[in-house]
C-alpha cells in the first residue's frame, strides 16, 4: 500500500511520522524531567535550609570558640596563680620563725639581724646575728635554741666566745624540717 502513495506524499508523511516521533519523545522526557524535578526540589529546598541553620550555628559556635579562646590565657593565669598560692599557703610563714627566734632570745642577748635564706620551698639557712651581754647568756641562748622541737642544729663558732662581755656573735641554725618553710 505504501507504493500507491505519491512519492511527494511518501516524503510528508515520513516528515510528520518523524515529527510525532520526536513530538512523543520529547513529551516523555518533559515528563520524566518534570517527575523527577518534583521529587528532587523538595529534598534539594531541605538540604538548603538545613545549610542554613548549619552554618548560623557554626558562626555561633565559631564565636564562642573565639570568646574560648580569649579566656583561655587569662584562665590558665589564673590557675597558675591560684596553685602557687596553694603552694605557698602550705609552706610555713617565715614570721613565725623570727617570732620564735625573738621568744628564745631571752635576757642578755639582742638581735639585731635575722637573715632567712630561701630557694624555691626550702630553707636553705638562718644566720642569728646580735649581741650578747655575757658568754653565759649566749651559751644559755644556744642551749634554749637546741631544745626547741623544730631546731636541729646550732653552730656556735668558738671565736664568737673569746671576750667575757658585750660579745658580737653569729649563729647558723638547721631546722629538721626545711621543705616545709
Amino acid at each position: 500500500m505504501i507504493n500507491l502513495i505519491p512519492k511527494v506524499g511518501k516524503k510528508k508523511i515520513l516528515l510528520e511520522y518523524w515529527t510525532r516521533v520526536t513530538s512523543v519523545w520529547f513529551l516523555v522526557w518533559a515528563i520524566t524531567l518534570i517527575a523527577c524535578t518534583s521529587i528532587v526540589l523538595p529534598v534539594y529546598v531541605q538540604i538548603g535550609s538545613l545549610i542554613k541553620v548549619y552554618e548560623a550555628s557554626t558562626v555561633a559556635v565559631a564565636e564562642k570558640v573565639e570568646s574560648i579562646e580569649n579566656i583561655s590565657p587569662d584562665l590558665k593565669a589564673a590557675t597558675n596563680q591560684a596553685r602557687r598560692i596553694a603552694a605557698e599557703s602550705k609552706l610555713r610563714r617565715l614570721s613565725e620563725l623570727i617570732a620564735l627566734f625573738n621568744e628564745l632570745q631571752g635576757a642578755g642577748i639582742k638581735l639585731t639581724d635575722i637573715r632567712l635564706v630561701r630557694q624555691t620551698d626550702n630553707l636553705v639557712a638562718i644566720t642569728l646575728e646580735g649581741q650578747s651581754d655575757t658568754r653565759q647568756s649566749l651559751s644559755s641562748f644556744r642551749d634554749r635554741l637546741l631544745a626547741d622541737s623544730e631546731i636541729k642544729s646550732v653552730n656556735l663558732p668558738i671565736s664568737n666566745l673569746e671576750k667575757e662581755s658585750d660579745i658580737k656573735f653569729s649563729l647558723t641554725v638547721e631546722l629538721n624540717k626545711t621543705e616545709n618553710i
